[in-house]
Formats: structure tokens, sequence, C-alpha cells
């Protein structure tokens, strides 16, 4: 009888036992099923967010957009849709672009390196891909239909139509590129006597005299002789700066105010001055921030066009062939 009672407690122990490891086994059930659908919903939920984080981009992607452009036949046509908040930027409508994870996109830019297969561009301002991804990026030349794009020159303002991937790296880059299209009308020639001097950088340490053609990259230095060389820039170049000047309208331009180029510490100092038969004009501005922000539109144009003569003058040889800075502000 006692070995019956230990056998019962032993069966009932077992029981035991095998009823808890049955609980367990449910609640571990239960729990992957929640687990399945948390992961489900997440996924959802990635989606939209990465959907969201596109900048506005994407709200030209909204179903009422797309209602509205339903009715268009565009055919091999691409329509360039502007984004609301950065409108040198946006998506595209039609083209027969092949469509991928992302929109295809399109944004404006400046060319400010000119290489063997690739161009190094600034984005425009009002474009989401400064504003959200880079100032800066590296596009591949060679188009998606094995095409490749020549002929660009520093200062160019193109239009880059991509498939909406941007490699996270320094500079950015982009591979995937369907278009180049130049925005540049059409270069302005010269008057035989234009000269100018432009002056640029932190404190103003960088200047450039055409009629001498002293370049100096810059005056903080120990040995600032070492830091100057002379160059005179070709015609098409020459022709390059004079069409800013024109888009410019240095003759009509006023006077700057202290507030008009904001704030930064430490500042830049810019100066322009065009001299030709009709013009004798120099615009001094002792103090302008290091960002856009702040700036008044017109003082964010004349920031462009001081910036479009220094890349012109950088990318060459005679500037590439002097030490680097001592310090660390350019």
């Amino acid at each position: 009888m006692k070995f019956h009672q230990n056998f019962l407690c032993r069966k009932r122990g077992g029981m035991e036992v095998i009823m808890k490891n049955n609980l367990r086994a449910l609640w571990f059930f239960v729990a992957l099923i929640l687990v399945c659908i948390m992961i489900v919903g997440c996924d959802t939920s990635t989606k939209k967010e990465n959907t969201d984080t596109q900048g506005t981009i994407t709200d030209t992607h909204s179903t009422e957009t797309e209602s509205e452009n339903d009715n268009i036949d565009n055919g091999d046509m691409a329509v360039y849709v502007p984004n609301d908040e950065y409108p040198h930027s946006g998506t595209v409508e039609g083209g027969n672009y092949p469509q991928g994870y992302e929109p295809v996109s399109w944004f404006d830019a400046k060319v400010i390196e000119v290489n063997s297969g690739t161009i190094l561009v600034e984005a425009h301002e009002e474009s989401w891909v400064r504003h959200l991804c880079s100032a800066e990026l590296y596009v591949t030349t060679k188009l998606y239909s094995g095409e490749t794009r020549t002929g660009f020159e520093i200062g160019d303002l193109v239009r880059i139509t991509y498939d909406g991937m941007i490699a996270e790296s320094y500079p950015a880059q982009i591979f995937t590129v369907y278009d180049i299209s130049n925005l540049n009308p059409t270069k302005s020639e010269a008057p035989e006597d234009f000269c100018f001097a432009v002056t640029w950088g932190v404190f103003g340490i960088s200047s450039y005299d055409s009629k001498t053609g002293k370049l100096v990259k810059t005056t903080d230095a120990t040995h600032p002789e070492d830091y100057a060389t002379t160059y005179f820039l070709s015609d098409d170049e020459l022709n390059a700066v004079w069409t800013v000047i024109e888009q410019l309208d240095v003759e009509n331009l006023g006077e700057f105010d202290y507030d008009d180029f904001g704030l930064s510490e430490p500042h830049l100092s810019l100066s322009l001055t065009v001299k030709t038969g009709s013009i004798d004009k120099t615009i001094t501005v002792p103090e302008a921030s290091l960002m856009y922000e702040g700036m008044t539109p017109e003082a964010q144009k004349f920031m462009n066009a001081i910036k479009t003569i220094r890349d012109i003058l950088v990318n060459t040889d005679e500037w590439k062939a002097l030490p680097d800075y001592e310090n660390f502000y350019e």
C-alpha cells in the first residue's frame, strides 16, 4: 500500500509536470503569435515612417495629387513636380523612368568640380537634398541608359534626375542617374576691357585680381608669399565670370546693410570690384555669416556669385599647386 501510495504520488507528480509543460508550450505559442503581430505592425509603421521621412517630397505622391494627374497622358514626357516647401526639388511624373523603392526624384544644383566620370555639385539652397541630406554630392555622369554626359563647367546650374537613393558618405553620392540637364543660360561674351577683383574667405584671406593675375590662397600664414601665384583666366573662364556678374546685375545692385548677411563667428569678408567701359563699381561686405540662414535673398544672390567665381579659381592647377592651409578656416 505504501508502494502504491508512492506510485500514485509519483504519477500525480508526473501529471503535474506534464500539465506544467503543456501550459508553458501554450504560453510560448501565444507569445509567438503576439511577436508576429508586432513585427507585421512594425513593418507597416516603418514603411509609413520611411515615406514620411522623405521630407515633404512624398506629399507630391499623395492620392489627391495622383488623381489630378491621372487624366494627363504624358507619354515619354517627364513632368517635374516641385515640392511646396523646397521648390528646387521634387518628384517626376511620367518619363518612362524605372520605378524603384523610392519615387523618381530631381533637384537643382551647381557644379563645383568636374572629374572623369563624376561631377561634384552643391545642392540648391531651396532643395530638400541640401536640408535633409547633404550640401555637396558626387554624381555619376554615366546615365542609367548607358549614355555619358560631358561638357560640364564649374558654375554650371544643373537639374539632376535620379532614382531617389543617396549614399550616406561624405560627400554624399548618387549612383543611379536618369538625366542631367544643364539649366545655364547662354554664356555672354565678356567686354574686351572687362576686369574684376574678388576677395572671399574667413576674414577675407583669399583674393584674385584679373588685371594683374595675382591669385592669393591665404594671407593667414607664417610665410604668406608662399601662398600667392599668378594666373590669367582663359577667355572661357572670363566669359563664365562675366555671365555671373551680368546675372547679378552689379551696375544696379544697391548697398547692403549690416544685417543683410546675418552673423557668425568667425565671419566671411567679401568684396567684388567690376570694371568695364561703362561700369566701375565695388561692393564690400566686411562681415557675412558662414551660413545662408538669416541672409536676405539679395545677399544670398551676391554670395552665390562670389562662390561661383571662387569655384572657377580654386579648380585651376595653379591654385591646387599652392601649399595646404596652416590654419583650419579657409
